[in-house]
Order: C-alpha cells, then sequence, then structure tokens
C-alpha cells in the first residue's frame, strides 16, 4: 500500500474488533441502489408459545438453576442466540460458564425449544440475533446451604457491528464487509451521506463507492449498528 494512503477506519467497531487490516481489493459499483432501503425490523422474532411460555421452559423447567450451582456460575450471564428465517436456533454462546454443564444445559434447552416465529423486514423472514440477560444468586436455604436463583431481564435484540476491511484512496472506498461469524456478507448497503450515491455488497461482499470529497461512508444491514467508515 503506498505511503499516500491515509485511512481511519470504522471507529466505532474498533473497541470488538480491534485493528482492521486494510487491503486492496477492486470492486464494482453498483447502480440503482433503492434509497428506501430499510435496515431495521418490523417485527422481533418472537416464541410461539409466548415469552412467558419460553421463561417458564428455560428456568423453571429445566435443571438449569442447577446446572450454574454445579459449574459455579453467579452474577450477570448473557446468553446470545440467532433466531434463523424458519425460526430456529443457531450459533448459541454464553458469556459465562463456558465448556460446563450450564453451557450445555443452556444449548440443549435452546436447540430443543419450540420454534420461534422469525424476525421480519417488510413481510420477508430474516435472521436476528437475540440474547438474554440473566442474573444468577444464591439464596440461604439453610445454615451452611444454599439454592441457585436465577432473574431474567429480557428477550431482546443483540445489535451487532459489522466488520469491515477497507482502504481509502483518491476520493473511493473499497473493501469487504464480514458478519459476525467473519463471513463475507452480500446485501450490506453503503451510502454517502447527504447525497445519491449508494451501493451494495455482493455476493462475496466486496464493494466499491466514490464518497469524493466527503470521505464519510455509511453501512447498514438488518441486525447490525450502522457502521461507518471515515477517511482523509
Amino acid at each position: 500500500m503506498g505511503s499516500g494512503v491515509k485511512r481511519d477506519l470504522l471507529l466505532a467497531s474498533l473497541a470488538l474488533w480491534g485493528w482492521l487490516v486494510c487491503f486492496g481489493t477492486v470492486a464494482q459499483a453498483q447502480t440503482g441502489v433503492p434509497r428506501e432501503y430499510q435496515s431495521e425490523l418490523d417485527e422481533l422474532p418472537r416464541p410461539v408459545k409466548g415469552i412467558d411460555a419460553f421463561i417458564y421452559y428455560m428456568f423453571e423447567a429445566s435443571s438449569l438453576a442447577e446446572e450454574a450451582k454445579v459449574s459455579e456460575v453467579k452474577g450477570k450471564v448473557v446468553i446470545r442466540f440467532d433466531v434463523l428465517e424458519d425460526g430456529s436456533v443457531d450459533n448459541i454462546s454464553v458469556s459465562k460458564g463456558e465448556g460446563t454443564s450450564f453451557e450445555t444445559e443452556v444449548r440443549r434447552l435452546l436447540i430443543n425449544v419450540a420454534a420461534f416465529e422469525p424476525g421480519r423486514v417488510r413481510g420477508d423472514a430474516v435472521a436476528v440475533s437475540m440474547k438474554l440477560p440473566v442474573e444468577v444468586y444464591y439464596k440461604e436455604v439453610a445454615e451452611g446451604v444454599s439454592s441457585p436463583r436465577m432473574v431474567i431481564s429480557e428477550l431482546e435484540q443483540d445489535l451487532q457491528w459489522l466488520h469491515v476491511e477497507a482502504e481509502f484512496a483518491e476520493g473511493v472506498w473499497k473493501g469487504i464487509v464480514y458478519d459476525k461469524q467473519g463471513q463475507p456478507l452480500p446485501g450490506v448497503y453503503l451510502s454517502v451521506p447527504d447525497s445519491e450515491v449508494a451501493t451494495l455488497t455482493d455476493e462475496d461482499g466486496a464493494f466499491s463507492i466514490a464518497s469524493g470529497n466527503a470521505p464519510i461512508v455509511q453501512a447498514n444491514y438488518v441486525g447490525y449498528r450502522t457502521t461507518w467508515l471515515r477517511g482523509e
């Protein structure tokens, strides 16, 4: 990369993704991108049997609390998972208790849970990342004996940061956008604020967009936070 090329990549996502590597990838800009592109959900995923039944299933009708005690899990725990277009659950992770019987039980329960109604944008089903914050604490029920308790906050959308590797040179951004699993992400909407310039990433997640004298571009995709590219 030439020494005259300056870049300043995605300041908002550096804390999550670390330093982004710049590289030169040539992609063809697309035309005719609709300005009404929508990146926000019209409907969040929801359990088909209702949220109350889902909570009961996860915490009252299972051994999850006891598994937390065995695994010595306590404090705030965040359970993350994706609700796919068909309503099934995938990509399950737990912020505490990794590799323990607690995490194993979380995975078992979510994989076997009754399907969700998927999230939707303009009537179309889309995959959505969700999170379930849980507080685990212990109540003394007898001298020297404690019993685990759990308090669920709320099932909510888990907005992600887009991961972009890109370079800015001579008024043009070129790069690739990745999803949270590190896979190239097609259909990401990139636009220059206060202009009609916009494009979508191709099937390989690649893009090229001319921002001219205003070297700022924003990237949007359903389920992800708006991510900004800034260059000089």
